[in-house]
C-alpha cells in the first residue's frame, strides 16, 4: 500500500507539472487558460 501511495503521489505531481507546461505552451500560442 505504501508503494501505491507513493506512486500516486508521484503521478499527481507529474500531472501538475505537465499541466503547467501545457499552460505555458498555450500562452506562447496566444491562449490564456
Amino acid at each position: 500500500m505504501d508503494r501505491l501511495t507513493k506512486e500516486l503521489s508521484e503521478q499527481l505531481a507529474e500531472g501538475r507539472r505537465l499541466e503547467e507546461e501545457m499552460r505555458k505552451n498555450f500562452r506562447v500560442l496566444g491562449y490564456d487558460l
